[in-house]
């Protein structure tokens, strides 16, 4: 029985059903060649993910460690209750559930997770309900043009100059080299960002002219662009929802769009990881400049449990996305950095939904592994019509998981820390 594995739980003497190849189409290992120890890390230097095997149907895959049912059952139990709005008998979706019972389960037996804040998940919020006239007047605030009325903090002069050279067609790496290089606080945090195990450059890079030429000038400004928000946004106080938490959401969806980019040989997956970090940046406009409504919303979803994304709608009269997409909008970023903001939900609405749909697919790999949270509690479906324009396979989710696991702690450091 042939089946798609992670690369991770790829076992010597398994074979490969299929000749194996890497990300460019370049010829590795043939089929039915036993893997040796040798193989499998030839297999991980060239970036291969996950590989198609021959198991005997009686034996099975799972490299993750055996685990009492006394931690099992409160953990499926839990999960459960996350994958509520989903078909568990969908493959991709069963295979996410199951990695994320005995990650859940893993962390009861540790100890650094506990039935009783697994109870506190799903509290609703207290707090005033919002009455019509209020959300007639909120609809106004928000409505378009959006944020026009909001006092939002300044972004200082060096981004507005990034967006004009990266919107600028006749723009050179020089231009963008020379900006960045005026700040130096910017430049010495972009090249800590560069130099980090993330990119996994074999030598130092020393200033942003090199970085530029290395990794490109689109991918520089938008990592620029991305630090430029986030300190401009990392101190304001959070009401609802716990800003550390809700920018390591943030950055694991990053991490995890830009790992997904990288298994489909896309080019520019620096544009990807800026679309996962900036995802649910409506959701923070909401929630700093509007927290009675941001309040209502999730009392909404966790009350009809609902998606915080349709309670938005019923209590805001607008979603997230259109906030985020009208805040980009202001901003003037690239348009196609805004497209993966506005249709994250909704990728197959979008006129080029591949690089949405990644993003999609990303945040809810990060929901449902509760890497942080922007404030859902419900891991979203997963799209059969997505999920096979992706032309991904549910192998792919280890991977993903064990790039935010190494790369987390790293990221949020060079980009929240001087």
């Amino acid at each position: 029985m042939a089946k798609i594995v992670n690369v991770d739980e790829v076992i010597p003497g398994m074979a490969p059903a299929a000749n194996v190849y890497d990300r460019r189409g370049r010829f590795l290992i043939g089929k039915d060649v036993p893997l040796t120890s040798r193989h499998i890390r030839i297999l991980k230097a060239w970036g291969v993910m996950e590989v198609s095997v021959d198991i005997p149907e009686n034996e099975s895959v799972d490299a993750l460690p055996d685990i009492e049912d006394k931690y099992l059952a409160p953990a499926e139990q839990y999960m459960k209750r996350k994958f509520a709005g989903t078909d568990l008998d969908y493959a991709p979706v069963a295979e996410l559930f199951r990695l994320c019972v005995r990650r859940k389960a893993t962390a009861l037996k540790s100890g650094t997770e506990s039935e009783s804040r697994m109870a506190r998940e799903f509290e609703i919020p207290a707090g005033a309900s919002v009455f019509p006239n209020q959300k007639e007047k909120l609809r106004n605030l928000l409505s378009d043009p959006v944020l026009n009325n909001i006092d939002l903090p300044s972004l200082p002069t060096i981004f507005h100059r990034l967006t004009n050279v990266i919107n600028n067609p006749r723009s050179s790496s020089k231009d963008v080299a020379d900006i960045v290089s005026l700040d130096t606080g910017l430049s010495a945090r972009v090249l800590r960002i560069v130099n980090s195990a993330f990119y996994g450059f074999a030598s130092k890079i020393d200033n942003i002219s090199r970085a530029v030429i290395l990794m490109g000038a689109k991918q520089i400004t938008a990592l620029a662009l991305g630090v430029q928000i986030v300190n401009t946004f990392k101190n304001i106080p959070g009401e609802l929802i716990n800003m550390e938490s809700f920018w390591k959401h943030s950055v694991s969806c990053g991490i995890a769009a830009r790992t997904l980019a990288r298994c489909k040989n896309m080019p520019n997956s620096e544009r990807m990881f800026i679309g996962g970090l900036l995802h649910d940046i409506g959701r923070l406009i909401i929630y700093n400049f509007a927290p009675i409504y941001g309040r209502e919303a999730i009392a909404t979803a966790r009350r009809k449990e609902i998606f915080l994304n349709d309670a938005e709608r019923c209590v805001l009269g607008v979603r997230h996305t259109e906030i985020g997409r009208s805040l980009l909008k202001r901003w003037k970023l690239p348009v196609s950095i805004e497209h993966l903001v506005a249709y994250h939900h909704t990728p197959m609405s979008a006129q080029t939904p591949m690089e949405p749909a990644l993003i999609c697919i990303a945040d809810i790999i990060v929901n449902a592994i509760e890497s942080g949270s922007s404030g859902e509690k419900l891991v979203h479906s997963v799209n059969p019509n997505t999920w096979d324009l992706t032309g991904l396979s549910p192998g792919v989710f280890p991977a993903v998981i064990k790039q935010i696991d190494r790369q987390l702690a790293e990221i949020i450091r060079f980009f929240f820390h001087d």
